[in-house]
């Protein structure tokens, strides 16, 4: 698939592998096996979604739009036809331009539903002490929706678009193939590619069937003012379901972890549980509903009276519903062992009262290793640790139980070359957490305190956020990503900490390069928990040994993928 027969058929572009940032001077030479050229080779199981980045690489600076260069591009694409092998001979449709999308084979009537594309949006990232090799200026991460003429391209900039396909969970199994153009504002077709996709005979586990949990936290009010400091401005019941719909399309339940001063809107936790989330937080029932102090071991009869109040409305409606079963009560997040009396004092009295409705809480610090042995049992159904402290002994003794295991990563592990999500770590890291969590025995999902949090006060970032702006036309955007978590108590930050979303203009959600490779580590871990625990970590470990051990590569990632499809195909 070489260029097109349009004046600007010399635009160089490639396709690239989503677990790659792609800065405004990248270029196809040199990405080694992170490009495939012009093909897209794609695989998964029905149900399932795949990514690719389709890098357009820079025009000379003072000719976009002169001399019949393009000053804008666009995506479209073929039917995807059944075909026996990826011969080159494989019937490959014409036509199609700049028309609608025309998937008929693989996608139905509803060809809109499989395939979707953004344009790559860059924010500047600031150095800071935090955490090691940050800064760096200019870096990938917002998926901005491309205008209706067609995503501008900057003068001396490359600019990469994302693909997302998503294979309808009706699709037959076996080989297709299309095609993937690469147009500008005139019509004219720029690149072509040859987009192979190989669907796999089993399917992706929906939510409510799922193996690997998420539990990721989406803070939210929904105030008439301007409150982007802390989460979502200008959020109406609408705008609050476009967010809660994207986070569920990532497999990643928008859950309220710290929501403290009532429980929950029972209208959301109804609508999150008919999507198909299987943990839903009802009422943070360790911080004091008036200021959101954390009780630790202070809680009080009054307070626990108050809880159970509270539950006391919501507990009956879920139950009787059938959807308790999907709903928890959370608290003591981080807390050290003097805490345990609170503990037993308020989950004791939840339990108690509400022997159905699950406990969760992150006591992650070392001093809880003997958890599985305190006598008598604490009254714990979820318990949630950081991977930095996770101990295999413990997880045996509490999955033994029949308990629930959750680990969770943080502002640590800060070093290089360890696994965090910061924008300036290597894309590849939110997925590989993905694989290195499944790796290990008796873990039942991963937890994340944060998908919206937008605090600012702090030196990087003094003034309160408004929604993403780009600057001009450009694929920047002046959105500052210096997340002030600890404001006002110290001055520290990080880019992209807490943040995995950005506010869109209307308080319309804006995804990012690092939430689309979570996803596709969701997808990861579902896929390796469909075989026994051994082959799993075998497969594992081929990419991620460990926080501080593990391999970049995504061509290697798609060949295990490839390896463990296989594996899951042949028990099938």
């Amino acid at each position: 698939g070489g260029g097109g027969g349009g004046p600007g058929g010399g635009v160089g572009a490639c396709a690239v592998a989503p677990t790659t940032h792609l800065g405004r001077g990248a270029a196809c030479a040199g990405l080694g096996n992170a490009t495939t050229g012009h093909a897209l080779r794609l695989a998964g199981a029905r149900g399932e979604v795949e990514q690719r980045q389709i890098l357009v690489e820079a025009l000379p600076a003072l000719s976009a739009g002169a001399g019949g260069a393009p000053a804008r591009v666009s995506l479209a694409f073929s039917d995807l036809v059944p075909v026996d092998a990826e011969d080159g001979a494989a019937p490959l449709p014409g036509g199609g331009g700049g028309g609608p999308l025309g998937l008929g084979y693989l996608c139905g009537g509803e060809p809109e539903g499989c395939w979707d594309w953004w344009q790559v949006g860059y924010v500047f990232c600031n150095e800071t002490e935090r955490y090691q090799e940050s800064g760096g200026g200019w870096r990938p991460d917002p998926l901005l929706a491309p205008e209706p003429e067609g995503v501008l391209l900057e003068p001396g900039a490359a600019q990469p678009l994302w693909v997302r396909l998503r294979i309808p969970r009706d699709a037959r199994p076996g080989r297709y193939a299309g095609s993937l153009w690469l147009n500008d504002e005139r019509g004219y077709r720029l690149r072509s590619f040859l987009v192979y996709v190989t669907v796999w005979d089993f399917e992706m586990p929906p939510l409510d069937r799922s193996a690997w949990n998420a539990i990721f936290a989406f803070t939210y009010h929904e105030t008439p003012e301007d409150n982007a400091a802390l989460h979502p401005p200008h959020l109406t019941a609408a705008t609050k379901r476009d967010w809660f719909k994207m986070l569920t399309d990532h497999r990643l339940p928008p859950d309220s972890l710290y929501h403290h001063d009532a429980v929950r809107d029972l209208a959301d936790v109804l609508y999150l549980a008919e999507a198909g989330q299987r943990w839903i937080n009802l009422l943070n029932v360790s911080k004091r509903p008036k200021d959101g102090k954390d009780l630790c071991a202070d809680v009080s009869d009054d307070h626990v009276s108050w809880v159970l109040d509270q539950l006391g409305y919501a507990v009956p409606i879920l139950r009787g519903r059938g959807l308790l079963g999907r709903a928890y009560v959370y608290g003591f997040d981080e807390s050290k062992l003097e805490c345990e009396p609170g503990v037993r004092k308020i989950f004791g009295a939840v339990k108690g009262a509400f022997p159905d409705l699950r406990t969760v809480a992150a006591l992650g610090a070392e001093e809880w290793n003997g958890i599985p042995e305190m006598e008598p049992p604490l009254p714990l159904d979820g318990w949630v640790r950081h991977f930095l402290h996770h101990n295999a002994t413990s997880a045996r003794a509490w999955a033994d139980q029949g308990k629930s295991y959750f680990l969770y990563h943080s502002i640590m592990p800060n070093r290089a070359g360890q696994l965090n999500t910061f924008i300036e770590r290597p894309l590849i890291s939110a997925r590989l957490m993905m694989w290195l969590g499944a790796g290990l025995a008796d873990v039942t999902g991963w937890l994340y305190y944060a998908v919206d949090s937008y605090a600012t006060g702090c030196s990087v970032n003094p003034e309160p956020h408004h929604t993403l702006r780009r600057l001009g036309s450009t694929a920047m955007v002046d959105f500052n990503p210096g997340n002030c978590i600890w404001w006002p108590k110290t001055d520290l930050w990080a880019n992209g900490d807490g943040q995995f979303t950005y506010p869109g203009s209307l308080s319309e959600p804006v995804g990012t390069t690092r939430l689309a490779n979570f996803l596709d580590g969701l997808e990861d871990a579902e896929l390796l928990k469909m075989l026994p625990q051994e082959s799993t970590q075998a497969l594992a470990r081929q990419l991620a040994r460990s926080l501080d051990d593990w391999t970049d590569d995504g061509a290697l990632l798609e060949e295990v993928r490839l390896q463990a499809a296989a594996a899951v195909t042949s028990r099938a």
